[in-house]
């Protein structure tokens, strides 16, 4: 589709793997076995329904190497009662922790204890 041309048409064909990834399991298990983990997971604008904010970070916690996998998610809609609070507490719930740059991207990664807070 689209984002295999863009990566074709800016130079990094062959650098740069695209694949089509549906969130939560079995899913997330299946794309683990065929791809493996990921040192760095990026979105940007994937979150339109509350009902998705969960398989979103089942997907990802499963996706991050750790201990020092990140996951890069940049602006989601706060429409549709989606709320930073809401996609903070599913991070939370996978133990995992987060910071936000000045541009508003957020920057999950495990929590170093492991999950016990």
């Amino acid at each position: 589709g689209h984002m295999r041309e863009n990566v074709r048409r800016n130079g990094y064909d062959g650098a740069v793997r695209c694949q089509q990834l549906f969130w939560g399991d079995p899913h997330h298990t299946a794309f683990r076995s065929a791809y493996g983990t990921f040192e760095t997971v990026v979105a940007a604008d994937v979150i339109y329904n509350p009902k998705s904010i969960g398989p979103l970070f089942d997907t990802v916690a499963a996706l991050m190497q750790k201990p020092h996998g990140r996951f890069l998610l940049s602006w989601f809609t706060r429409v549709n009662d989606v709320s930073v609070e809401s996609v903070l507490q599913a991070a939370e719930l996978r133990h995992l922790e987060w910071s936000e740059t000045e541009d508003g991207i957020y920057i999950f990664m495990h929590r170093k204890d492991g999950g016990v807070r």
